[in-house]
């Protein structure tokens, strides 16, 4: 299992360009709290919060997806997302249920 400086350093040099190219701010956040490891599931699971009439509880976050409110094709990137979303939900034991909206 990789440590939290590896983690950060691979996301750093990863997406240093990006943030470069964009002028975006940053901040990393301490494995106990930013969902990234699943050595902490347990200290997230403490929080629980309501988002889209659910309550959601804290857990590792596998991935992360979206369509930008500007996308091009919104109606595309749904398409994508409908089937991303169906295939992640194919029964995999251990990851939490997509969050469909």
């Amino acid at each position: 299992m990789q440590g939290a400086a590896t983690r950060r350093s691979r996301l750093s040099a990863a997406s240093k360009g990006c943030r470069r190219a964009h002028g975006l701010r940053y901040v990393f956040l301490p494995p106990e709290i930013d969902l990234s490891s699943a050595e902490h599931a347990d200290t997230y699971r403490r929080v629980v919060v309501n988002l889209i009439g659910s309550e959601r509880v804290g857990s590792p976050i596998v991935y992360a997806a979206t369509v930008p409110s500007n996308a091009p094709h919104p109606a595309l990137a749904r398409e994508f997302m409908d089937y991303m979303v169906g295939e992640f939900g194919k029964g995999y034991d251990e990851w939490p249920d997509p969050l469909r909206t």
